[in-house]
């Protein structure tokens, strides 16, 4: 299964049989200019596509054996998107645009905190960052290996002298 980029449409193909499966058509959008630069996450369930000005994001739905789309974020004066680059855990995507600019995206689905002590960070249904707030450089990725959403977090934690907390 491959993500096909063109002018006028995005298409997931099976290659296998050669048939397009899911058709996502622009042309209706006056505005809308050709793809520049495409990215896929870790997971390779995100994928996020820059064009003139806008971003388009596709989110792998495990349920419906789909790819599901997110509403546009578009960047006046942004320009053309060069180039896309994912932050290891997710949690961020940096663009660049060909006049040398760059902006620095923050992509999650939700944030919480637990216990007032780690914050934990929804970056797709399948994956969640937690971090320390009293020392943000701990922290840690839980991902689903089967993809599936995690709907909840329970941390449980010890102090140093073994005591729960």
């Amino acid at each position: 299964m491959r993500l096909i980029l063109g002018k006028s449409q995005t298409r997931r193909k099976n290659l296998e049989q050669g048939r397009s499966l899911q058709n996502f058509d622009y042309n209706k959008e006056g505005d809308e200019k050709e793809f520049t630069v495409a990215i896929l996450d870790a997971t390779g369930r995100v994928a996020v596509f820059g064009s003139f000005d806008r971003f388009r994001l596709l989110t792998w739905n495990q349920r419906r054996g789909a790819w599901d789309e997110g509403i546009p974020l578009i960047l006046k004066n942004f320009y053309t998107a060069s180039a896309l680059a994912w932050k290891p855990d997710g949690t961020t995507i940096v663009a660049g645009n060909l006049t040398g600019g760059v902006i620095v995206i923050d992509c999650c689905l939700k944030r919480a905190l637990l216990k007032n002590i780690f914050e934990t960070i929804y970056v797709s249904p399948s994956q969640v960052v937690i971090r320390d707030t009293q020392a943000p450089e701990r922290q840690c990725v839980v991902r689903s290996k089967k993809n599936y959403p995690i709907t909840d977090m329970h941390v449980s934690a010890t102090s140093p002298h073994g005591s729960h907390m």
